[in-house]
């Protein structure tokens, strides 16, 4: 039977990659109205997206496609219709279920959304893009 030649070099990198994601912990980056004057997220939303979001959207996150896709702390710069096309794209990914993705969930089952959360964030995004687009 033939071996695999990169086998051990895959499973050494998985091991990698399971320890960093074990190490690593999301930051609390994100402020509640109470603490910065026009920010969008609600404490609700906030304690969710600490959880399951920020560790891969968030400016000092080693995830590009994270960083590239949404940065939370930033939503409170971006024009209406950026914020609302932002969020009309978070509706879409946790109405979908995919996010957080199935293979961040392999390393941190913690951070999968109950049903409840779903609805939370649902709830939240959709009286955001209302209140925006009241605003204007």
């Amino acid at each position: 039977m033939k071996t695999n030649k990169l086998m051990p070099l895959f499973a050494l990198l998985a091991m990698i990659l399971l320890a960093a994601f074990t190490l690593v912990k999301p930051t609390t980056i994100l402020k509640t109205a109470d603490e910065k004057n026009n920010t969008l997220i609600s404490a609700d939303a906030k304690s969710i997206i600490d959880q399951s979001c920020v560790g891969c959207h968030n400016a000092e996150s080693k995830n590009d496609k994270g960083k590239t896709k949404l940065m939370f702390e930033s939503l409170d710069t971006l024009s209406t219709a950026r914020l609302i096309a932002k969020l009309e794209a978070i509706h879409e990914v946790v109405n979908e279920g995919s996010m957080p993705p199935a293979k961040f969930l392999e390393f941190k089952p913690e951070a999968a959304l109950s049903d409840a959360q779903k609805t939370a964030l649902l709830k939240w995004a959709d009286e955001s893009i209302e209140s925006r687009l009241k605003k204007n």
